[in-house]
């Protein structure tokens, strides 16, 4: 509604400014024309024969007319009053610049009207126009001789004050109706974060709430799961431990603790989801920590030949030392730990299970206002267009044995620390995630 009255009003504003101009401009054309006959009258009523040559100007009678000119000039507000023979040649006038007999090639614009006014006998007014970036309107009016020949024209020209205050008129409202644009753009982009934060807050929302009722399920069912499978895998344990290496029975109970292992990671990963949602910030140095989480996976990731790089371009602290020499030193944020070391192994298990062939994984950490940015960059088989839109959802996995609740838990982890996740993905192409984390 408010851009529609804006964009009313500049309508409204530019219409009455040609109104106002069109009827300035008419106004300014009968004036001129008054004034051209009241010059050519008066010089027909003195019987002025117009034909002076070079050295007339010190003539008493060329001097009366020149001052007659000037005092026209000065009492109707003009720029040049000037009397022109039918050569166009300059008489005399008001233009300290022009000389007897000097021919005027800027008549040639008005050369119609000229003529018309010559031809006709009656007096014409030129367009308003432009030439050099000064705007020009003049009125014409011829002057008859005794025989009734005419055989002169008078030429008066506006003032520059009447432009100017059009062209101020015209400015105002070129610089209003930017304004306006700027206005209506400002708006429009914050309606457009406005919309997109509230859709996103939407979709967090239901998330949220769909994490929490499937935690909620998910921590009953895990309970219950849990306790059956401490007794198979120490009931698969006492049996390994008396059956002999050799036996066909002992490979049987490797795969029952395998698979013991495996759903016992299914039944903590539900337990994540069923946490309350309540972290505890304490001063942590998130450079120590990326690095630790590095030495703890180095080993599985080398098996798998993959290699794993640490850059870090960030120097920053959560509060200043009393020693400021040893600011350059710190890396540290404020942040819950456990939390953030079980997103970057989320985070760097999922690179590795993108890439069943081996390549490269790196890591970058850097300062970026008044946060941090941890980069995870791996060479796996990527995410297509369609599934990134889904990374969040509950058991959604594009690995054929993921379970779907990694980066559910990851989104979760950087929501409580107020942070941002982004997954830039390309199929074949591999993954890039962003974390964003606030240092205070």
């Amino acid at each position: 509604m408010f851009i529609l009255l804006v964009a009313l009003f500049n309508v409204v504003g530019w219409y009455l400014y040609f109104v106002v101009k069109n009827s300035k401009e008419d106004e300014l054309g009968n004036r001129l024309i008054t004034v051209a006959n009241m010059v050519s009258s008066y010089l027909e009523s003195e019987a002025v024969i117009i034909s002076f040559t070079e050295g007339d100007e010190q003539t008493d009678w060329y001097k009366r007319l020149k001052e007659y000119l000037l005092e026209v000039k000065k009492k109707n507000n003009l720029r040049t009053v000037s009397i022109f023979n039918t050569d166009f040649q300059w008489m005399i006038g008001t233009d300290a610049n022009m000389k007897i007999g000097t021919y005027s090639y800027l008549l040639k614009i008005d050369e119609e009207e000229i003529k018309k006014s010559i031809t006709q006998k009656v007096s014409t007014q030129s367009y308003l126009y432009s030439f050099e970036d000064i705007q020009y309107k003049r009125a014409y009016a011829p002057i008859q001789g005794f025989d009734g020949t005419i055989e002169a024209f008078v030429k008066v020209e506006a003032s520059r004050d009447y432009f100017v205050g059009l062209a101020k008129l015209r400015n105002s409202l070129i610089f209003l109706g930017l304004f306006c644009i700027g206005v209506i753009g400002i708006l429009v982009i914050i309606f457009y974060k406005l919309v997109n934060a509230l859709i996103k807050a939407e979709e967090s929302t239901e998330l949220n709430n769909r994490l929490q009722s499937l935690g909620t399920m998910a921590a009953g069912v895990a309970h219950e799961i849990r306790n059956p499978l401490g007794i198979i895998r120490n009931t698969a344990e006492i049996l390994k431990a008396e059956l002999l290496s050799e036996s066909d029975s002992y490979s049987y109970v490797d795969s029952i603790l395998e698979e013991v292992h495996r759903l016992n990671n299914l039944v903590t990963q539900f337990l994540q989801l069923s946490k309350p949602s309540v972290i505890e910030k304490r001063d942590c140095d998130i450079r120590q920590l990326i690095e630790s989480t590095i030495s703890f996976v180095k080993y599985d990731f080398e098996k798998s030949d993959i290699k794993i790089s640490f850059t870090c371009n960030a120097t920053f602290m959560s509060q200043k030392p009393r020693d400021k020499s040893r600011a350059t030193t710190f890396t540290n944020i404020k942040c819950d730990e456990n939390s953030i070391k079980q997103l970057l192994l989320n985070l760097l298990i999922n690179a590795k299970q993108s890439m069943k062939n081996g390549g490269s994984v790196k890591i970058d950490l850097i300062k970026k206002k008044n946060k941090i940015l941890i980069t995870i960059t791996d060479e796996g088989s990527g995410i297509s267009e369609i599934e990134i839109k889904k990374v969040y959802d509950p058991f959604f996995s594009t690995k054929d044995a993921g379970i779907g609740l990694g980066l559910t838990i990851c989104k979760n982890i950087v929501d409580l620390h107020n942070g941002t996740i982004e997954v830039f993905s390309r199929e074949n192409k591999g993954t890039k995630i962003v974390v964003g984390l606030p240092i205070d």
